[in-house]
């Protein structure tokens, strides 16, 4: 049987576990990138507070790139059967991804406060107290979701 320019054996290949899991790693890291760049074809950041990518695709530009990213989440679930490889289901929590995402944004903000930012050089007068309601204030906002997705 050929499928998409190779041919696939009646039996998968023996792959032992190493082998398999290094595919199946470095397949996942395929799948993420993919999702990245269906989410920027998507403007998915578009109500980020920092949006990183400039809006230039033409709507036919971004119904190309997702139609292809579909096509390579296609190929790499044949890459699966032809190596025979099962891809495991998913085993993280989704809370607990979004636990650990707003934990490390907490500590990215501790770590942004007046005293760090003297390193940068001296901050002007009145600046300092600025920066710390600011952090502060965005700290609470973190430490209010986090609370909140606990306690749900």
């Amino acid at each position: 049987m050929i499928e998409e320019g190779y041919e696939i054996a009646a039996e998968p290949p023996a792959l032992n576990e190493a082998q398999a899991r290094a595919l199946l790693m470095t397949l996942r890291h395929v799948d993420e990138l993919l999702a990245e760049i269906a989410a920027i074809a998507r403007d998915e950041d578009e109500d980020n507070a920092l949006p990183r990518y400039r809006r230039e695709l033409t709507p036919a530009q971004a119904r190309v790139v997702l139609a292809q990213v579909a096509g390579m989440r296609e190929r790499l679930h044949a890459a699966l059967r032809t190596l025979g490889i099962a891809p495991p289901p998913p085993d993280i929590p989704a809370r607990r991804a979004i636990e650990v995402r707003l934990i490390a944004a907490q500590i990215a903000l501790r770590e942004t406060g007046p005293d760090h930012l003297r390193g940068y050089g001296t901050l002007a007068p009145g600046v300092a107290p600025v920066v710390a309601a600011v952090v502060a204030n965005l700290r609470r906002g973190l430490d209010e979701l986090l609370a909140r997705l606990i306690s749900a």
